[in-house]
């Protein structure tokens, strides 16, 4: 049993040694840093500009066999406009709803974009119709997990109405995760 643990540790060690000694060069004007996978065995070898080796590729270029796309919102407010507290995040979306509706989805998550009703961002609101205005009520933060509940009164068509906003921090900014109908 021990000759056959020693057997495994000696070829992993060799395997190791032979994988981290194994390294790519590129033809620059900057030296080279070496780093030797075992000191003790291998001796410094001192590279200088003039004999800066050139691209020596070994390993076999893999191919990808399928696509994969990564579809991200288009950003309509910039990261330096982008609201940093998340009352001001319910209000950017709130006045998008009245100024630019496809600019709402920049406050949204991923998940939640993904996942949007019928009838997008205002279905998810939840209302239809003027804005006429709106208050934020109430904010709660929870610093960990960073969370944040955002209760708003609106003024829809002369009507009062309330909406909890549910923010998570995504991405290191505030996105609203979730609208719920106060009761």
């Amino acid at each position: 049993m021990k000759k056959r643990y020693l057997f495994i540790m000696i070829l992993l060690v060799s395997i190791g040694s032979a994988c981290s000694s194994l390294s790519l060069s590129e033809t620059t004007n900057a030296e080279p840093v070496v780093t030797p996978a075992n000191p003790s065995t291998v001796a410094p070898t001192v590279v200088t500009p003039e004999s800066t080796p050139t691209l020596v590729q070994t390993a076999e270029i893999i191919q990808p066999t399928e696509t994969v796309a990564t579809v991200l919102p288009t950003a309509a407010v910039s990261d330096v406009d982008y609201p940093t507290e998340p009352e001001a995040v319910v209000s950017a979306f709130l006045t998008a709803y009245q100024d630019n509706p496809q600019e709402m989805e920049t406050y949204l998550t991923g998940g939640r974009l993904a996942d949007m009703p019928e009838g997008g961002v205002n279905a998810f609101l939840g209302i239809s119709g003027q804005l006429d205005g709106f208050a934020i009520q109430s904010a709660a933060v929870s610093p960990n997990p960073p969370t944040a509940v955002i209760v708003v009164g609106m003024i829809v068509d002369g009507s009062e109405t309330s909406r909890y906003f549910y923010l998570v921090f995504d991405y290191s900014r505030w996105v609203i995760d979730d609208i719920v109908t106060a009761q």
